[in-house]
């Protein structure tokens, strides 16, 4: 007997590899997204405006680091002696304009230096209700008093002209580009279960209809997976409304058997492997036992760099200068 109605993955056409420039976009499921491809040694270059949860802000974000953006005092606000800007996420912010243009300008930056080199674009779409201060669509309130906003939800008609724009000029700067289109799996209980789930409804749609109109663009089917395939509180954490560390690993695996080859699952294998090691807690530190494990640590680290050298091996460099304290 069948108790779950499972999504198989669809092998994409053209699958991901270690020599793609990857840019993620949009809400926290897309942050865990990037942590797992960060944590395999991919070319991915998270969103320069951070956290992003409604479709207007992220065409403007489009825009903004494909035409590399700056900003200046005049963007930024003040409040509770932090400055910010209402287009970042609050880790922006800082006591004083220049730490916060500084942290901003060193991000958008490196975005936008890649413009024209992009090959895969992801878009998490996480609610069709939206801030707007002076009718300008506002990605963080920043903690202001509800009274400083306009809240509504916006319509599928202006999602779509806005992201259709910014989408067809992103892959005219960026040829080799594909768009993965997907909705959070996140729930926004703001305003209750109903208009969350009319939001969602939106998001889905205006996602169908992107990948209709825009192209070298497709749909991931994240938030059913979670919604019609595991379909279970036990699957989000304690927030219940936020998928659990076990949605999100279920749904990486989906993810890399749709976007993957055999040959990258493999190389991933081994060095889940070799990333096992280098972080184990050796239980002797001295005698030949440990010096023949760090020489074949070694020998694999030099060769796992060789194979991605573009990759950030920072941390690793780190637990390496660790365990040879330990001698």
């Amino acid at each position: 007997m069948k108790f779950r109605t499972e999504i198989p993955p669809l092998k994409s056409e053209r699958p991901i590899d270690h020599d793609d420039l990857i840019l993620s976009l949009g809400s926290c499921f897309a942050e865990h997204m990037v942590e797992k491809l960060n944590a395999f040694k991919f070319n991915v270059i998270h969103n320069p405006f951070g956290t992003t949860y409604n479709p207007l802000s992220l065409a403007d974000q489009l825009n903004a680091i494909r035409t590399a953006r700056t900003y200046d005092v005049v963007d930024l606000e003040k409040a509770n002696s932090q400055w910010f800007s209402f287009d970042h996420h609050g880790s922006y912010s800082d006591s004083t304009a220049a730490l916060t243009l500084q942290k901003i300008d060193a991000d958008l930056s490196e975005a936008s230096s890649s413009t024209g080199d992009y090959t895969w674009t992801i878009l998490s779409l996480g609610t069709a209700w939206a801030w707007f201060v002076e009718n300008k669509v506002v990605n963080n309130c920043h903690q202001l008093p509800e009274s400083h906003f306009d809240f509504r939800m916006l319509e599928i008609d202006e999602m779509f002209e806005a992201l259709q724009n910014a989408m067809e000029k992103w892959n005219e700067q960026n040829p080799e580009n594909v768009f993965i289109l997907t909705v959070s799996p996140v729930r926004h209980l703001r305003s209750g279960m109903v208009d969350n789930n009319r939001s969602k409804a939106r998001l889905i749609e205006l996602a169908h209809l992107l990948t209709e109109h825009v192209s070298n663009s497709l749909y991931y089917p994240s938030y059913e997976m979670v919604m019609d395939d595991l379909r279970d509180y036990r699957f989000y954490d304690a927030s219940l409304t936020h998928p659990s560390s076990e949605a999100i690993e279920y749904i990486w695996e989906h993810f890399s058997n749709t976007f993957f080859t055999s040959h990258t699952m493999e190389m991933m294998k081994a060095y889940e492997g070799f990333r096992k090691a280098l972080w184990h807690k050796p239980r002797q530190t001295s005698g030949a036992a440990f010096e023949g494990h760090l020489q074949s640590l070694d020998k694999k680290f030099m060769a796992w760099m060789q194979r991605w050298p573009e990759a950030d091996w920072t941390p690793e460099k780190l637990r390496w200068n660790e365990l040879l304290k330990l001698r």
